[in-house]
């Protein structure tokens, strides 16, 4: 506010790395505090690159090495969910966000074992397992801690290895992560990859440059009820593929981080309480969202396992359910909480 031109503004936004706003002047408001730390860029596109960079100019990684690494990516047979890495390791400089995720939590150990020295694996795995620990949907107090510990253990061993020359600022805001995710949840919540999703999407729109305002909203009125058009089960079995196209749904091919990101069980809980739920072909994998106390393992009787088979014979007449498909143990606890986020 003292600035009285332009050039002296910015020289102090220089010396002091912070910019003027009107928020500043609200008494409640702390810049440190309140401002978030990005995983995206403070994980995979600032360390987990660093890391590369580094090994790559001091010879610890050489061109047979990244031969070496691509034959043992190519031995790996991912889910068609998560998104793949480029054909040659060797681009490496050009990876987007969700490939350096990839790369580093699915790939990176198995890839890089009998290729680097066992210290440097060994810093880097303290590196791997805290990205792991981080990145889930749900997350308890006791999996931040373990995180925050491995964070700073790859960060001093990185300093003993490399040198202090090379620790960078990036790596010292790997010590603040935890403070975020106390405050804001876990990543998943806060983290850019949605945001730079939507940029992309943005700059990938044709437009005529003129009123862009305008054709983006036309747009997002094209878009804006065809989720609940879709969301009816025998219109999505019937039409589902028409309705994509028509609504342009099919132009938005999300894989890995952000079509993981885009899973919402809530509407998988509502289809496995209905009556009509097709449960041969349901995801009894979904457990986000899911806690319990340890409780105690139970037995069925031949009694009760007799009408359990009767009861599931009236809810689904059209399925044929034998008797062994029906579990004669459970396990009994006090209470199931199910978080839902939106």
């Amino acid at each position: 506010m003292k600035a009285k031109t332009k050039g002296s503004r910015e020289e102090l936004e220089r010396k002091y790395g912070i910019r003027y706003s009107v928020l500043l002047e609200l008494h409640y408001v702390d810049p440190v505090r309140m401002t978030i730390l990005d995983p995206m860029h403070n994980l995979f596109l600032g360390s987990v690159k660093h890391m590369l960079k580094i090994w790559n100019a001091t010879k610890i990684l050489r061109d047979e090495h990244l031969g070496m690494i691509q034959e043992k990516i190519e031995l790996i047979q991912c889910p068609s969910d998560v998104g793949k890495l480029p054909q040659k390791f060797s681009s490496f400089g050009s990876f987007t966000a969700d490939q350096w995720k990839n790369w580093t939590i699915l790939f990176s150990v198995f890839a890089l074992k009998d290729v680097l020295k066992s210290d440097d694996l060994e810093c880097w795995r303290a590196f791997v397992l805290a990205c792991k620990n981080l990145c889930t949907r749900t997350m308890k107090k006791s999996n931040v801690k373990l995180a925050q510990k491995l964070l700073l253990s790859f960060c001093e061993r990185f300093e003993k290895l490399y040198g202090e020359d090379r620790v960078t600022p990036n790596m010292h805001m790997h010590a603040h992560l935890d403070q975020c995710i106390n405050d804001f949840g876990p990543i998943y919540s806060f983290w850019l990859f949605s945001f730079e999703r939507e940029n992309g999407i943005l700059g990938s729109m044709p437009i005529n440059r003129r009123n862009i305002e305008i054709q983006l909203m036309r747009k997002f009125i094209k878009n804006l009820h065809s989720l609940d058009i879709v969301c009816n089960l025998n219109i999505l079995s019937d039409f589902g593929s028409e309705f994509n196209k028509l609504f342009g749904l099919d132009e938005l091919p999300d894989r890995g981080t952000l079509s993981e990101m885009s899973r919402k069980p809530d509407f998988e809980y509502i289809k496995l309480s209905s009556r009509n739920v097709d449960f041969q072909n349901a995801d009894w994998r979904l457990n986000d969202g899911i806690e319990y106390p340890s409780g105690k393992s139970m037995a069925l009787t031949e009694v009760e396992v007799k009408h359990l088979f009767q009861m599931y014979g009236v809810l689904y007449p059209n399925i044929a359910i034998s008797a062994e498909s029906v579990c004669i143990s459970y396990r009994s606890v006090r209470r199931v909480s199910i978080y839902i986020g939106y």
